[in-house]
């Protein structure tokens, strides 16, 4: 597993941190989330690549760029 950190835009309350963490876990191969409200952004372990975390995260409606 590797260490990825996204930027994730858009996100105002608890509820959007509850859907970019739904999405992360109904995707597969993630581990230890932890979505910043605050700093707007996503750390988590997995076994895809960012891009792909990325593209999960902005498909459930949060643009996303891998740092």
């Amino acid at each position: 597993m590797e260490k990825i950190l996204c930027s994730v835009e858009n996100m105002k309350c608890a509820g959007c941190v509850a859907a970019i963490e739904t999405a992360l876990k109904n995707a597969g191969g993630v581990e230890d989330i932890n979505i910043s409200l605050a700093d707007h952004q996503a750390t988590l372990l997995s076994s895809k690549p960012a891009a792909e975390i990325a593209k999960i995260i902005t498909d459930a409606g949060f643009p996303a760029t891998p740092l």
